[in-house]
C-alpha cells in the first residue's frame, strides 16, 4: 500500500511558498517612460517630495531614479516616436536583416557605427 504521507521535501516547499506568499512587499521600483526627463524629475520631487538618487549617462541624461520613503521609481526618457513602436532609423530593420542572411547577402549585421550588433 502506497504511503499517504505527502513527501517531506514536498511538504517544506510548500511551506516555503506559502511564507513567501504571505510576506509585505518591503518596497517596489517600477519602471516609467517619460517624455521629458528632467521636467518629469522635477514633478516628482516638488510634488511629492521625492529625492533625485541618480540620472545618467552623463552629459545627455535619458534615465533616472527617485525614491523616498522606501520607494523608488526608475524614469526613461525616450523619443516619442520611438514609444509608438515606429522604427529607430538609427538601426536597420531586423526582419530585412534576417532575410538578407538567410539569402547569404549578408554574412554580417553591422550597426550604424559599423560594430557588428
Amino acid at each position: 500500500m502506497p504511503d499517504a504521507r505527502p513527501n517531506s521535501t514536498d511538504a517544506a516547499e510548500d511551506r516555503a511558498k506559502d511564507e513567501t506568499a504571505n510576506r509585505n512587499l518591503a518596497s517596489i521600483s517600477p519602471f516609467f517612460i517619460v517624455k521629458d526627463l528632467q521636467v518629469s524629475i522635477s514633478y516628482y520631487i516638488e510634488r511629492f517630495g521625492f529625492q533625485l538618487d541618480f540620472q545618467g549617462p552623463e552629459g545627455d541624461p535619458y534615465y533616472a531614479g527617485v525614491s523616498r520613503d522606501g520607494i523608488g521609481i526608475m524614469l526613461k526618457a525616450i523619443l516619442p516616436e520611438t514609444a509608438r513602436g515606429e522604427p529607430d532609423p538609427a538601426r536597420p530593420d531586423p526582419m530585412r536583416v534576417l532575410t538578407q542572411i538567410r539569402a547569404g547577402e549578408l554574412l554580417c549585421a553591422l550597426g550604424p557605427d559599423g560594430s557588428a550588433w
